[in-house]
């Protein structure tokens, strides 16, 4: 059964592919439900479905709640005076303001329905401001509202956050994460389903929750678009990769055939407990990961620079250097990620990484790093790419704001050129310079 919602990556056109790989277990558990395809294309005995989306939720609880009478209450906003610009404004801003949950849900349903391009957006102040979307005709869907209505008392919807929703994972359970993607390009990206981003820290974060999960004996299968983020941040699951078409663009000529994959995490032992510092290593090793695979999509040989620098003339000339040695300037030895070595772009390039996901010392030492790229690290050019999300409130905004107005320097380093960016700034960047 198709969902009754048009939704910004629905899964039933891939439900096939997800119906293949997801195991047997008493409750499915999705914490980013969206459109609920998979849930309506499944059987298990009980289903928790959440998403942090609290509109989404509300209307799946108002009808799982109400069922027929909620439908035909719902029914009235679907006429043809209903299908106009003014009322359709009218309507959108009732649904900002009104604090009627049977009423709120019921205008949700109306504006997926008669919005532009079925979009589900939220401005900073969290309102809906999605556009009329200017349809001949709005399809009312009962027979699908009145299908989710019978297999929803079998479920329970949260509004939670995905985090919370997988620590409190429980045997017998089959997690389906279906999150909003890693964008293709700079200008594919359809994270604001809620009025939150979802960051590529996130992502990571996401990928580390369901390696945990499996080390507990709970399958977990995620989905997401096919690209070096994702197959270096799923190196622990088994992937399932294919080609879909899009169904949601802002450009309608656009909407050709994307990759995707399903990523499934198995049930297996728990490896050797980690340390909160071995999970940050783990997760920066994924920041490393992703920028080896970004890079090396590009045309880039990723060298160890030891190796390299014992015989430079045995490779080419489009590499990435890693383990890159400078002297501090304490006059201590110490090194960096990655040195980026391009003659057809004129490039040398230094990049330091810096990964922190919760309270430690890594922000601690930003103005040591800064301090060593102005005055110890010899190349022009320096990308500093810090995230994880884990930075005390002002430490990576300080170092951005130091960089951009080149403090601490002298006459002979004011010519540097020193970047501070996030994972997504990175990979921008990356797309821009190496097309």
């Amino acid at each position: 059964m198709k969902p009754f919602l048009k939704w910004a990556g629905n899964k039933y056109r891939i439900i096939e592919h997800i119906q293949k790989v997801l195991p047997k277990g008493k409750r499915l558990v999705e914490p980013f439900v969206g459109a609920a395809a998979v849930f309506l294309n499944t059987d298990y005995d009980s289903y928790l479905l959440t998403d942090n989306n609290a509109d989404l939720i509300q209307l799946f609880q108002v009808l799982q709640q109400e069922g027929a009478s909620f439908i035909e209450f719902a029914r009235a906003f679907f006429t043809p005076e209903s299908n106009q610009e003014a009322i359709y404004y009218q309507n959108r801003t009732l649904f900002n303001q009104t604090t009627d949950p049977r009423l709120k849900a019921a205008l949700f349903l109306y504006m997926n329905k008669h919005g532009y391009n079925g979009l589900c957006r939220y401005n900073q102040q969290g309102e809906f401001n999605v556009p009329f979307g200017r349809h001949t005709q709005a399809y009312f869907p009962e027979e699908e509202m009145l299908f989710f209505y019978e297999k929803a008392q079998r479920a329970e919807f949260a509004t939670a956050d995905f985090v919370a929703v997988m620590e409190n994972g429980r045997s017998g359970d089959i997690f389906y994460c279906d999150p909003p993607y890693v964008p293709l390009s700079e200008t594919a990206n359809f994270t604001s389903y809620s009025s939150d981003k979802f960051t590529l820290a996130q992502q990571a974060q996401l990928a580390q929750l369901a390696v945990k999960l499996s080390e507990r004996g709970i399958p977990v299968i995620l989905s997401n678009h096919d690209t070096p983020f994702t197959r270096q941040s799923y190196t622990e699951a088994e992937i399932h990769a294919f080609p879909v078409r899009r169904t949601i663009s802002r450009n309608g000529s656009n909407r050709g055939k994307a990759k995707e994959l399903l990523a499934v995490f198995t049930p297996r032992p728990k490896k050797s407990s980690q340390t909160s510092g071995g999970w940050a290593a783990k997760s920066g090793n994924t920041l490393e990961k992703t920028v080896i695979g970004t890079l090396s999509s590009k045309g880039f040989e990723t060298v160890m620079y030891r190796q390299w620098q014992k015989d430079p003339d045995q490779f080419g000339s489009e590499l990435l250097l890693r383990n890159v040695p400078y002297t501090t300037i304490y006059g201590h030895p110490g090194n960096t990620e990655f040195l980026l070595r391009s003659a057809h772009y004129r490039l040398e390039l230094r990049i330091e990484c810096k990964w922190q996901q919760s309270a430690g010392s890594v922000d601690e030492k930003f103005p040591y790093l800064y301090l060593n790229a102005v005055e110890a690290m010899p190349e022009k050019e320096i990308i500093i790419i810090v995230d994880g999300g884990g930075a005390k409130p002002g430490a990576v905004q300080w170092l951005r704001q130091t960089s951009h107005a080149n403090r601490y320097r002298t006459p002979n380093t004011l010519g540097k050129q020193i970047s501070v960016m996030n994972l997504t700034e990175f990979l921008a960047w990356a797309n821009k310079t190496f097309r």
